[in-house]
């Protein structure tokens, strides 16, 4: 199935980034699990483009695994929390763009957003 989702998001042009979490990405899956799918357009798309590739894609993804799209959650990684983007670092399976500019700039910038929340906690800022 892996395959499938990659082929479908390879054929998103203006898709950076595509990473399967939760449940189906760490082989926790039940038949009646949801697929979570973190992504993030290139940035010079407008909100309204944003939206509707987004669910242009929910439904071919719903078509290809055969669920209803409502069982296809798709995360905007640039409006995501610290918490779900590290779960994405480290834990996600990267299903476009993992050997990418914004792969690398992603990774870097949740790192650095957990050391720096650490110290935080630690020296009570």
């Amino acid at each position: 199935m892996i395959s499938k989702l990659k082929d479908i998001l390879a054929q998103q042009k203006d898709l950076e980034l595509g990473v399967m979490v939760g449940s189906q990405a760490e082989n926790r899956a039940r038949p009646d699990s949801d697929w979570d799918i973190a992504i993030q357009w290139k940035r010079d798309l407008s909100a309204f483009e944003n939206l509707g590739r987004t669910e242009t894609l929910r439904r071919e993804l719903g078509k290809t695994l055969n669920v209803e799209e409502s069982r296809v959650d798709l995360i905007n990684i640039p409006n995501a929390g610290l918490a779900m983007r590290a779960l994405i670092a480290d834990k996600g399976i990267p299903l476009k763009g993992q050997n990418s500019l914004a792969w690398n700039h992603f990774l870097s910038r949740v790192w650095r957003e957990l050391e720096m929340y650490e110290w935080e906690k630690q020296h009570g800022s």
